[in-house]
């Protein structure tokens, strides 16, 4: 069941088959199968209410992700779920995907597949990370400087998520920054293999 809920997962989210199974469920928000069916139980049972049912999962689900191995981009990034999984607003697309789970258009990851032969950026020679591509190419600085005054706030790895999920208004600020830097780079990307 793990594996068929993975595949829904990586088609929700628009992820890379390469994502680990415990990051993809974060990223989408969706309870592991496991946890699920044990929540479901209980509630059935009427050993618990559905509210304090979803309470169990969700601290089971944080327990595992604490220690989960894989995933930790996603994880340094969402450290702590049920801010992420009980938000009332907030498309994820593919581009905000990439950035989430450090699988797309980043240096170490495409060296690590075998899609080019360094780490390096192409914009400025340093290692080519989604922190490096997020939070420090000068190639992306006018989005960050954009989202940053539309925010109120200099974004970085600890209070990316805290800041989309403020309002409405900031998840889109912030996503919108993202797939803008996401989108281009795939773009160039796409040029950089033509050519």
């Amino acid at each position: 069941m793990a594996r068929v809920q993975r595949k829904a997962a990586l088609r929700i989210s628009s992820a890379y088959r390469t994502v680990s199974y415990a990051a993809v469920m974060v990223i989408t928000g969706v309870i592991p199968i496991d946890i699920k069916v044990q929540e479901r139980t209980a509630v059935f049972n009427k050993q618990v209410t559905k509210a304090e049912a979803r309470e169990v999962s969700i601290g089971k689900w944080q327990m595992r992700w604490s220690k989960e191995v894989k995933g930790a981009w996603t994880r340094r990034l969402l450290p702590n779920i049920k801010p992420w999984v009980l938000r009332r607003y907030g498309e994820i697309n593919h581009f905000v995907t990439q950035a989430l789970s450090g699988h797309g258009c980043f240096g170490n990851y495409l060296k690590r597949i075998g899609k080019q032969d360094t780490t390096t950026c192409w914009y400025c020679n340093e290692k080519d990370t989604p922190e490096h591509t997020l939070f420090r190419c000068n190639r992306w600085t006018r989005h960050r400087i954009k989202a940053e005054n539309q925010v109120g706030k200099e974004l970085g790895v600890d209070n990316l998520i805290e800041t989309m999920l403020e309002n409405e208004t900031s998840w889109d600020s912030v996503s919108e920054m993202i797939t803008k830097i996401m989108k281009t780079k795939v773009e160039d990307e796409r040029q950089r293999q033509k050519a």
